[in-house]
C-alpha cells in the first residue's frame, strides 16, 4: 500500500514535499520547482516510454515502475 506525506523540503525553507511511502520505505518525491512540478524516484526509467498522455486536452504525467528488481 502507498501513503503521501505533506512535509517541509529539508534544503529549502517553506518549500513543501509530498512524500511517496511504500510500506516503511519512501520511494519518490514530488515537488515544485521554477518549470514546474518535479518527480523524483529511483523506479523512474528514464525513457520515453516512462511518459503517458491519455486525456484531453493532453496533460503529460510520469508513469512511475514500482516492479520489484
Amino acid at each position: 500500500m502507498h501513503r503521501f506525506v505533506l512535509t517541509s523540503h529539508s534544503r529549502l525553507p517553506g518549500v513543501e514535499i509530498v512524500e511517496v511511502w511504500r510500506g516503511s520505505d519512501m520511494v519518490a518525491v514530488i515537488y515544485p520547482s521554477e518549470l514546474g512540478i518535479k518527480v523524483v524516484s529511483k523506479h523512474l526509467r528514464g525513457d520515453d516510454s516512462d511518459i503517458e498522455i491519455d486525456s484531453s486536452p493532453p496533460v503529460p504525467a510520469i508513469l512511475i515502475n514500482f516492479d520489484p528488481e
